[in-house]
């Protein structure tokens, strides 16, 4: 019961902390943007992301990013 609960905070956290880029990934989807995936790519502070740190969390990479179709 303790980890559903740990599970069920743990995602309502993550989900409500990163809002504002599930917004604009469901606004780019449905203008036809697809995931593609681009390999350990350095952080676009430009753009809104979900990160991954390496190395000690001294630098944040993306792996995956939204394209338009080309």
């Amino acid at each position: 019961m303790t980890i559903i609960l740990a599970f069920v905070l743990f995602s309502g956290w993550f989900a409500a902390d990163n809002q504002d880029f599930f917004t604009t990934a469901k606004t780019q989807i449905n203008q036809g943007a697809e995931w593609r995936y681009v390999g350990k790519s350095d952080l676009d502070l430009n753009a809104k992301s979900i990160s991954i740190c390496t190395d000690n969390c001294s630098k944040k990479y993306v792996f995956w990013k939204l394209k338009n179709p080309e």
